[in-house]
């Protein structure tokens, strides 16, 4: 469920009158999924600071925004020295649509509806990787 406040929420307990919910990003490491309607996950608590370092000629990164479908769209590229604040690591069906290795990590960019290839940054340390896939 999405609540007025944009979070995400699984319901617990079928009892209308005791109704509970559990964030969707604390079951997410459990059952190895996340909601299928979630674009822009909640905070989970981590963060780290990642530095733009891409190898490619010329020497940017690509910021990309996904639709509802798990397409990746280009917002931006940034030169290698920019900071950005993550807060999810993240690999599954979003990964794999801007990847060509299969597998890769992306970053999603605190703040922001935006996710970076976690091939073109190097993070100050280690978050969880969440597997996301649609099912």
């Amino acid at each position: 469920m999405k609540f007025k406040n944009g979070k995400h929420y699984f319901r617990i307990g079928s009892s209308t009158a005791n109704r509970q919910y559990v964030k969707s990003y604390n079951l997410g490491p459990i059952i190895g999924t996340n909601i299928e309607n979630l674009t822009t996950p909640t905070d989970t608590g981590e963060k780290a600071i990642a530095t733009v370092r891409s190898k490619n000629y010329t020497k940017t990164a690509i910021i990309y925004k996904f639709d509802k479908n798990d397409k990746g769209t280009i917002v931006k590229k940034v030169p290698n020295g920019t900071k950005l604040t993550v807060d999810r690591a993240e690999y599954g069906s979003r990964s794999d649509a801007i990847s060509f290795s299969g597998n890769a990590i992306i970053y999603h960019i605190k703040g922001t509806d935006n996710w970076i290839h976690g091939n073109d940054i190097k993070v100050n340390k280690n978050l969880t990787a969440h597997n996301y896939e649609r099912y």
